[in-house]
């Protein structure tokens, strides 16, 4: 698995939101095809992302497999009774970049991240798209290799992706820095953005 940046320990609490090494789940697939590459571009075009950002909607939403679905909470439900994850959080909502930063608000805890190449259409897809049965996972160093088998067992793909510490998110793209934030710095635009939708939703 590729694992680039430094471990760092946490001496936060451990029921916090976000300790050990992160780690993205997502389904097996059987090879990348440009039909599929297409499909996961197009179904790009529902996420935040490109909403906020691109200021504009297009595509569908990924779609979402009932039978994966099932075997991931079987997995999840697996990995809490042994004890081998410390948080989990579900990327559909903003992606893997926004899932980062919003477990780490509340403790101050930052990470370091080097993207999944096999996540990754085009950097911006592999950090903000919003895959369905996929999630956000950290644990302690020792128990990655247990997770993994047990991934693979249920049909799923864990990545080790880094690792948490510090009060900074920082993720790499092909060992080149595209996001170095204080957490400080991105609670704040976060915090007015859901403020916004949430009345928006109220006045709907």
């Amino acid at each position: 698995m590729p694992f680039h940046p430094e471990q760092v320990e946490s001496t936060a609490d451990p029921y916090g939101p976000v300790l050990g090494d992160p780690a993205a789940l997502h389904p097996e697939e059987s090879g990348e095809t440009e039909v599929t590459a297409t499909a996961e571009l197009g179904a790009f075009g529902s996420s935040e992302y490109a909403k906020v950002v691109l200021g504009g909607i297009w595509g569908q939403p990924p779609p979402l497999d009932l039978d994966a679905e099932a075997d991931l909470h079987t997995l999840l439900a697996v990995l809490a009774e042994r004890e081998l994850i410390r948080s989990a959080n579900d990327v559909s909502d903003g992606g893997i970049a926004v899932v980062l930063a919003q477990a780490g608000f509340p403790l101050e805890i930052g990470s370091t991240v080097e993207q999944e190449q096999s996540l990754m259409i085009h950097p911006l897809f592999g950090l903000f798209a919003e895959p369905a049965s996929t999630m956000l996972v950290t644990a302690h160093p020792s128990q990655v290799a247990e997770i993994e088998d047990l991934a693979d067992q249920y049909g799923y793909f864990a990545a080790r992706i880094g690792s948490t510490g510090g009060d900074r998110l920082e993720i790499s793209v092909y060992h080149e820095p595209f996001i170095s934030a204080p957490l400080d710095a991105l609670r704040k635009p976060w915090a007015t953005a859901l403020e916004s939708t949430l009345h928006g939703e109220v006045q709907a």
